[in-house]
């Protein structure tokens, strides 16, 4: 066994002298401590394997597409297949909502998030698949705005004819019969012009504020596409004193319910029937340092928990240059799809979206509720999931949502999911569960495992300095650092469930042992 040993101090070599421990009552216990005696530890933080991506569950045109981006930009697989699945959510969010049962209708917008650094080329592969839609967006603000000139004279008409009416109304004697003139304004209420809307949903540099108004007043079609999203993570949107309101707005939108904005000063409003999908990627710090301020409200609050995260291994050093395709083809097949299920979305007179509604078939109902059953027992105390929580209890939801995604990719006036799609839904959504799993458990150790870590810190520290494996348990609660002395009877007793350590009597006093193992890993 590899111990730590570290040089110690005269203050700290007196400080032993008078230890409390005996030692030869420390090398009669530490017979019953030997290496052979003990299993391998578990570990305290889960050890997550990552998973190939599942890109064969991926609609096929959709593949082809996806890889042939991913020859030439050589970008992690990951990476770009989110980037997709961002673009065809944004043009099919506007077109149904999903139906699990009677009762559990909602929006198949999808939220996704990319850690990956500098230099992996997420702007490059965001471009290949977003790049149409920015353009048709473009095209109908330039076609909105020729229909804007004739709105405008046809409202200098009805103005006009308004005040003639008005005039009209007011010039009668009194006790004349004005019905024929109320009629005749009403008549001209009902022909009053409509402002042409512009179809603006790409949005990158916004405030969730902004961003409902935007909608309420336009398209209520929205997308927040941003492939450095620091700007996201860092806005004044996102600061402790707005992050409330900016949390509320965005997690309203992913269900579907009505966002409402009081304001003091300038008009409040009610937003209803919004969609919005986010396509977001940042790097890790900007990230951490957004966790470490408003994580505890950003989780509990069930914002990131919607997300789809992706931490891709870099590709960088591996990227040798290759010509480009002359023909982008399987791009321009998947381009030309969803430019298509983009203008299928159909709105009412008063700009309101027209959804129908998309079921499950039998089969395909069955496979979604045997996959909601299986991450719901994974919830519970020491199973796979129990401290990720917050977000697998939205897998069920998001494997729903990319279900009628691939269904409507294959076809647009679909009533209901197959067995086969809400197959291949489950592979990819449950690879985006174990995958934000893998990051979160890494990034994010829950609260009570924190400081069984600092614990077990403390006492390898202690006990490599003394060449022991034990200390009296009574010595720990007076000795440990601050942060952990409230907390570490609970801390001690998970380290035991772990195989790290045992507490055990000799006499009449209580010790603990740690398990030679552990050292390993420090």
């Amino acid at each position: 066994m590899q111990k730590i040993k570290k040089p110690l101090s005269s203050a700290k070599d007196q400080r032993l002298q008078n230890d409390s421990f005996d030692k030869n009552n420390n090398n009669n216990i530490n017979k019953n401590i030997q290496l052979e005696n003990w299993s391998i530890p578990a570990n305290l933080i889960q050890d997550i394997q990552r998973a190939d991506f599942p890109i064969s569950s991926f609609p096929a045109t959709m593949q082809d597409a996806i890889n042939e981006v991913f020859c030439y930009v050589k970008a992690p697989i990951e990476l770009i297949s989110t980037c997709a699945l961002t673009a065809l959510s944004v043009c099919c969010q506007g077109l149904a909502l999903v139906r699990r049962d009677s009762a559990l209708i909602g929006p198949i917008g999808i939220y996704s998030l990319v850690i990956a650094e500098s230099g992996e080329r997420k702007t490059t592969c965001d471009s290949f698949f977003i790049k149409p839609l920015r353009e048709y967006q473009l095209q109908s603000e330039l076609d909105t705005k020729k229909e804007k000139d004739f709105y405008d004279t046809l409202t200098k008409k009805y103005e006009k004819s308004k005040k003639a009416l008005l005039q009209k109304l007011e010039k009668q004697p009194e006790g004349s019969p004005e019905e024929e003139i109320k009629k005749e304004i009403n008549e001209l209420y009902d022909s009053k012009p409509v402002q042409p809307t512009a179809k603006k949903f790409i949005y990158a540099d916004t405030t969730p504020e902004a961003l409902a108004w935007s909608l309420y007043n336009n398209w209520k079609i929205a997308a927040i596409i941003s492939a450095e999203a620091g700007e996201f993570f860092g806005s004044t949107a996102m600061r402790p004193e707005s992050l409330k309101l900016s949390l509320s707005i965005l997690n309203n939108l992913w269900d579907g319910s009505e966002v409402i904005v009081d304001r003091k000063v300038s008009e409040s409003f009610v937003l209803r029937n919004a969609c919005l999908t986010t396509g977001l990627q940042v790097q890790s710090s900007v990230l951490n340092n957004f966790l470490n301020k408003n994580g505890t409200l950003a989780r509990g609050s069930g914002f990131l928990p919607r997300f789809f995260v992706v931490n891709p291994v870099s590709t960088q050093g591996y990227r040798t240059y290759e010509e480009a395709h002359y023909k982008w083809v399987a791009l321009e097949i998947f381009r030309n799809r969803i430019l298509t299920l983009l203008s299928n979305i159909k709105t009412d007179e008063n700009n309101s979206i027209i959804f129908r509604n998309i079921t499950l078939n039998k089969a395909a109902k069955d496979l979604w509720s045997n996959y909601h059953n299986s991450v719901e027992y994974k919830l519970r105390p020491n199973n796979y999931y129990c401290n990720l929580k917050y977000f697998a209890s939205k897998s069920s939801d998001n494997v729903a949502r990319l279900a009628t995604l691939f269904e409507l990719y294959k076809n647009e006036t679909a009533t209901e999911i197959s067995e086969a799609t809400m197959h291949s839904a489950i592979q990819v959504g449950q690879w985006y569960l174990d995958e934000t799993n893998r990051f979160f458990n890494g990034v994010q150790i829950p609260k009570e495992i924190a400081m069984a870590k600092i614990v077990e810190e403390w006492l390898v520290d202690y006990c490599s300095t003394r060449d022991t494996n034990v200390i009296k348990k009574a010595d720990i609660g007076q000795r440990v650092t601050n942060c952990a002395r409230e907390t570490y009877q609970r801390s001690l007793a998970i380290l035991e469930s772990k195989n790290r350590l045992k507490t055990f009597k000799n006499g009449k006093k209580i010790f603990v042992g740690l398990n030679p193992h552990i050292y390993d890993d420090y």
